[in-house]
């Protein structure tokens, strides 16, 4: 693996793995340049978000842009054409704000509550 795929990996990681993608519905996941791009379902995401990407920066921080795929009609053919509107970014977001940060701005669970606890079947009612 190279560097830009080792940091697509550990970001996905971060997020919570096949943990995340189970619960997300995310899927298409892109390597990007020092970053991750996944899609998630239409119609699913608060504020129709079916974009996400993330981007480690330089000071070892990430920036996490939000953003959907609108259809609007192609003025000189006439066709509906996929157009990506950004909703919001955040800049200089630690690895331990990612999940939560997803959550606040998609309303979607990143996990069932079990994810970074020592001990998941000690749970009780």
């Amino acid at each position: 693996m190279n560097t830009t795929t080792n940091i697509a990996q550990t970001i996905l990681d971060q997020l919570g793995g096949s943990k995340f993608t189970a619960m997300t519905g995310a899927k298409n996941f892109l390597t990007i340049a020092n970053g991750l791009q996944f899609k998630l379902p239409q119609n699913f995401a608060k504020n129709n978000i079916s974009v996400v990407r993330i981007t480690l920066l330089p000071s070892d921080t990430y920036s996490m842009e939000f953003g959907k795929i609108l259809k609007q009609k192609d003025p000189q053919y006439g066709v509906k054409m996929p157009v990506y509107k950004k909703i919001s970014v955040h800049e200089q977001v630690y690895a331990d704000q990612l999940r939560s940060l997803f959550k606040d701005e998609t309303g979607l669970d990143v996990s069932l509550g079990t994810m970074g606890k020592k001990n998941p079947g000690s749970l009780s009612l």
